[in-house]
């Protein structure tokens, strides 16, 4: 969930200097949500705007621009985070997702 609330710039640096500091054969697990496409929601701006006003903008990546900011980490899985949960299909509900046009997954990456 971290990547809702770091620039891409952050997220970049954390995962380049966690890659440095792992030894060879590791492997990391990170859960995050993404955006499908270019196209922001009405229900995302509200809440946007809402968390700003606070002192706490957010950000939701695509999933290509969340993995391109995983490298030089290997993506060994990438799945529904439901699926990989093993929960049911239906567990999460489709509606809320649909409104903030988004999806969460589950990635493990090794170096």
């Amino acid at each position: 969930a971290l990547t809702l609330f770091l620039p891409q710039p952050v997220i970049k640096t954390l995962t380049q200097k966690l890659y440095a500091w792992a030894p060879p054969g590791s492997v990391i697990f990170l859960a995050f949500q993404s955006r499908e496409n270019d196209v922001i929601t009405e229900t995302f701006n509200q809440i946007y705007d809402i968390l700003a006003r606070t002192g706490m903008p957010m950000w939701l990546y695509t999933t290509e621009e969340i993995l391109a900011m995983l490298q030089p980490w290997q993506v060994t899985l990438f799945t529904p985070l439901v699926q990989f949960l093993g929960l049911p299909d239906d567990f999460m509900e489709a509606e809320e997702l649909v409104m903030l046009d988004m999806n969460i997954y589950a990635a493990l990456l090794s170096k």
